[in-house]
């Protein structure tokens, strides 16, 4: 993963490149992809991410809703389960002191949901995750609402506090939907 490199001299990207692997760095759970590699070469970062093998939660949906089928409720359940547990790591992560980082993922959405050939679900995708104690700059957990709009927790929508809560509000959403079907 890069930055395109058109905005790749943007200062603010750029930190919010390095904020995002090393949050995400800070994460081993077979739910959540891990981080392999992060670095620097001729002035552009890339973060190396393991690799699964299949498709994301929103492509399956789109399959399924064009088949005309829907996932059996025992499955449906299996991938929440799964996405849960990725997303509790996420909340517990520690920094180097074992100090809770308080990361909080903000776009827990069926395209950062991974579902593997091999029956595994992960989560994906640090870009908007913020932590309390950040591991590079100083950052609030408020502001514009970013993330997909039908996943926002209401005070993300509104531009309030956010804490973990709101991550365990979208993958309700996200389970809801996979029950209903829609």
């Amino acid at each position: 993963k890069v930055i395109h490199s058109h905005l790749a001299g943007d200062p603010k990207l750029q930190r919010m490149f390095v904020d995002e692997a090393r949050l995400a760095s800070r994460v081993d759970h077979p739910n959540v992809v891990r981080t392999d590699e992060f670095g620097e070469e001729n002035g552009r970062y890339y973060l190396v991410l393991e690799y699964v093998p299949g498709c994301d939660l929103w492509r399956l949906g789109r399959f399924l809703t064009r088949e005309g089928k829907v996932l059996s409720t025992d499955l449906s359940l299996f991938v929440a389960t799964e996405m849960l547990a990725g997303l509790e790591a996420i909340h517990e992560a520690t920094d180097e002191e074992g100090r809770p980082l308080g990361i909080v993922h903000l776009d827990v959405s069926p395209s950062n949901v991974l579902l593997s050939v091999h029956g595994d679900v992960k989560v994906s995708d640090f870009g908007i995750a913020r932590a309390r104690r950040r591991t590079t700059t100083s950052s609030s957990l408020t502001g514009r609402a970013k993330g997909k709009i039908g996943y926002l927790a209401p005070e993300l929508v509104v531009g309030r506090n956010a804490d973990r809560r709101a991550d365990v509000f979208s993958a309700a959403v996200i389970t809801a939907e996979l029950l209903i079907g829609r």
